[in-house]
């Protein structure tokens, strides 16, 4: 039996447009990243960051990704929602991320903070994209395509 080869890395291109066309009909996409997978949304009520990161092979960290609180869907994916402040320390940042790692170890991470960089003050109350529409996203079919 032949050891089967981890997919390639897709490109941060492919994986901003599967992004874009998962995105709410409202959110405009007013920027893209180059050598990262974000877009800066603006859905009429300011400017959000996203992001997203495709990560296959990620079954080895289940254990500390997915602990309490996290859901287990009938087919086995996990799921794991959070809401902090972001990472950079910025006042009234609010960051919601869905988290979702399949069975076969294939993860997706979808992010949307409530400003248009990860440095920048808040340009609204809450991030441009809800919980549902994160974890719809996050879940999509359309990233199989990449496992």
């Amino acid at each position: 039996m032949e050891a089967q080869e981890p997919p390639a890395q897709p490109s941060v291109d492919s994986v901003l447009d599967t992004f874009a066309a998962l995105l709410p009909r409202k959110a405009k996409v007013v920027e893209r990243g180059e050598d990262y997978s974000f877009l800066v949304l603006d859905d009429g009520e300011g400017r959000g960051y996203v992001q997203v990161d495709v990560q296959p092979g990620m079954g080895d960290v289940a254990g500390e990704l997915f602990g309490e609180g996290s859901e287990t869907l009938p087919d086995g994916t996990r799921v794991n929602f959070r809401e902090n402040g972001g990472d950079k320390g910025v006042a009234g940042a609010v960051m919601r991320t869905v988290d979702t790692l399949r069975t076969d170890g294939f993860r997706v991470v979808v992010s949307a903070l409530n400003a248009p960089t990860q440095h920048d003050a808040p340009s609204r109350t809450a991030p441009v994209l809800t919980e549902a529409q994160l974890r719809k996203i996050a879940l999509s079919p359309q990233w199989d395509r990449y496992r």
